[in-house]
């Protein structure tokens, strides 16, 4: 299981994807293997705005994928059939939601605070945007948005951020100032 919740997250980070879309991936089928690596992919009648959705894992990750598709998930499945990536203790799909409070749960016990997987979109976008401003709009496409302003408005919290950052800065400048 906990092979499973870090691939999860290793996944999610790099493939920030809405939770609906990542509890229906099937090895396959929307999980597919390219060459060293593997292609999460949505296609455009299962994504929220139409619009299908194709990312690259990288290769390190991918081995891990390798490895839970040949050991973990054939244990978990044991005499079960299933078509779904994630699987339960009992060899069932996991529902989204089922994914979402095993999410909450281990991160918090891995991170000592609580993520939930929507926030990894959000994470996704604002590193981009803290990157670079041409960056920045790369979110729009990681995310499967149609316009970046959809991004820009509720995704990227990097202005904020850095803003924020700029003030310590000030602060921090004036208080040495004021000292000497």
């Amino acid at each position: 299981m906990g092979f499973r919740n870090a691939l999860m997250l290793g996944m999610l980070t790099v493939a920030p994807i809405r939770l609906k879309n990542f509890a229906a991936l099937q090895p396959g089928f929307t999980l597919i293997k390219n060459g060293r690596t593997w292609l999460v992919t949505a296609h455009e009648s299962a994504v929220k705005n139409g619009t299908s959705i194709t990312l690259e894992l990288p290769e390190d990750l991918a081995l891990f994928v390798d490895i839970y598709l040949a050991s973990v998930r054939p244990q978990l499945l044991g005499k079960n059939i299933s078509e779904a990536l994630w699987l339960n203790w009992y060899g069932k799909e996991m529902t989204e939601h089922a994914i979402y409070l095993r999410f909450v749960k281990f991160t918090r016990r891995l991170l000592g605070r609580s993520i939930n997987p929507h926030l990894l979109r959000d994470c996704a976008a604002t590193t981009l945007a803290m990157d670079s401003p041409s960056s920045a709009f790369a979110a729009r496409g990681l995310l499967g948005h149609k316009r970046f302003s959809t991004t820009d408005k509720y995704y990227i919290h990097a202005q904020q951020l850095e803003a924020s950052r700029r003030v310590n800065e000030l602060l921090a400048a004036l208080m040495v100032n004021g000292r000497k």
